[in-house]
């Protein structure tokens, strides 16, 4: 059989017959076509999970419950072709290191992945197809921010393992990535706000490096990427900010100003 290139290891050259033969054959991988949302408060918690079909508009539609309980929205999620997981979050003002799962394509309530090393809450994630990651964050000890990196493989059920850790321990940051890297942007520190972007190579293991700078010293922003550019948006610096910025992931170098959000938000 040959091998055929996937779309997060887009190297060689196929020939059309060979597309049709693994498409027909059920072997050709195809990007999910749904997007989830789960948790946050209303003000109150709530542990729903709901679920778009992204190349179309409207609203979103019930797909179950998470595992957890009903987490204040500040769990870390991470996604494969497959699976859908969050991590963390806070239950009745404590916060826990639990992971729950669901099969993207399918409805129903999550089940137990596993654990991450450490309960906290406000932890930055991202993922590739294979590995997730959970970023910093605030836990239960005295110091309250944490340096602490953890990543699972997605494919398989278990606790999290320690990755390594981000350059100061921040909290409220968000995460970027590509195939290959990835890239924690913002947060809050003990003393205030950071406005530093750092980065990691996924399929290894080790500390963040420098990548650039944001624009401004910005917590509770967001994170989205393609396969090749990453963008953050809103957040507050202390005023809350519609700004939308980006970075070319191979490269590295501050971001670049992309243009506004419909209204600030964080």
């Amino acid at each position: 059989m040959a091998n055929y290139p996937q779309l997060d290891d887009c190297s060689g050259i196929w020939t059309l017959k060979e597309v049709n033969d693994a498409v027909m054959g059920g072997y050709w991988r195809v990007a999910g076509s749904r997007g989830l949302t789960a948790g946050g408060g209303t003000p109150s918690a709530v542990n729903t999970i709901d679920y778009v079909t992204i190349a179309s508009a409207g609203d979103a539609i019930d797909f179950g419950d998470l595992a957890m309980g009903t987490p204040l929205g500040v769990s870390g999620a991470a996604a494969s072709f497959t699976r859908c997981m969050w991590g963390g979050g806070q239950i009745n003002g404590t916060r826990v290191n639990n992971i729950d799962y669901v099969t993207i394509m399918t409805t129903g309530n999550a089940a137990d992945f596993g654990d991450l090393s450490l309960a906290r809450t406000q932890t930055a994630s991202a993922s590739n197809s294979t590995r997730g990651v959970f970023q910093g964050g605030k836990d239960e000890t005295p110091g309250d921010i944490n340096v602490t990196t953890d990543y699972v493989t997605m494919a398989t059920l278990g606790n999290a393992t320690d990755f390594g850790d981000l350059t100061v321990a921040k909290a409220q940051g968000a995460g970027v990535t590509s195939p290959t890297r990835m890239i924690h942007g913002g947060g809050g520190l003990a003393s205030g706000k950071t406005n530093v972007l750092e980065y990691i190579t996924i399929a290894a293991t080790g500390n963040y490096t420098d990548f650039g700078d944001l624009i401004a010293a910005t917590a509770d922003l967001s994170g989205f990427d393609s396969s090749t550019r990453g963008v953050f948006g809103g957040g507050y610096t202390p005023t809350i900010i519609g700004t939308l910025q980006y970075i070319e992931i191979a490269s590295t170098g501050n971001t670049i100003d992309y243009g506004d959000l419909s209204v600030a938000r964080r």
